[in-house]
C-alpha cells in the first residue's frame, strides 16, 4: 500500500524496506473486513513484520 511506502521512506527508510512496510500494511487491511478497518496502527504493524 502506498500509504507504507511514503511513510517509511518520509521517516529514511530505504526503498526496500519502504515497501517491505508498504505490502506488510497492505497485507493487514486485506485480511480485514471492511475498507479502513484493518489500517494497522504502529504497534500492529511491527507486531506483524516481525511475525512475517
Amino acid at each position: 500500500m502506498s500509504t507504507g511506502v511514503i511513510s517509511g521512506l518520509l521517516e529514511g527508510l530505504t526503498l526496500k524496506d519502504a515497501v517491505k512496510r508498504g505490502n506488510a500494511i497492505g497485507a493487514i487491511i486485506i485480511m480485514s473486513p471492511g475498507d479502513n478497518d484493518g489500517l494497522p496502527n504502529r504497534e500492529t504493524l511491527e507486531k506483524f513484520m516481525k511475525e512475517n
